[in-house]
């Protein structure tokens, strides 16, 4: 394959894996769901493809891949951690910007509540254990702002 075609190709795989990963999971039922409105096929035969092609995608990438897919669910699960400071703040609950216990008990929250919402659409979208992917979204993101915080103090 010439190295244009090897560069597009590579650059589609890492497209793809990202959106997934900014979709929680969800960016092949997106495209099936369009290409079936728009072109009148099958949504489960195109939802099968885009499935099939994802893992290619994945397969080619290899690590690349994985890290693309996380940073597509760090950029959702930044907005989604921020749409929710931008809450509390409207209800007048500023605790979060506080410093001191308090307020890292309470960026904490908000991070196990985005990484369980996150968490738990992932595993609805990929067919897995929805219960256990809040569980775990919720732990991965309480964790990751006590290690964040941690390391920047």
């Amino acid at each position: 394959m010439p190295f244009l075609q090897q560069f597009g190709l590579a650059f589609g795989d890492i497209g793809r894996l990202t959106a997934k990963g900014g979709t929680a999971g969800g960016a092949d039922a997106i495209s099936a769901g369009l290409d079936s409105a728009l072109s009148g096929g099958s949504y489960q035969d195109l939802l099968k493809d885009e499935q099939a092609r994802t893992e290619d995608a994945e397969d080619r990438a290899g690590s690349a891949g994985w890290v693309a897919e996380a940073l597509g669910a760090g950029l959702s699960g930044y907005g989604l951690a921020k749409g929710l400071f931008g809450l509390l703040g409207r209800a007048g609950i500023g605790v979060a910007e506080s410093g001191g216990l308090t307020g890292l008990t309470a960026r904490t929250g908000v991070g196990g509540v985005a990484g369980g919402t996150y968490g738990g659409a992932y595993a609805y979208n990929t067919g897995g254990s929805v219960p256990w992917g809040i569980a775990n979204g919720a732990l991965w993101g309480a964790g990751g702002n006590v290690l964040a915080e941690g390391l920047s103090v």
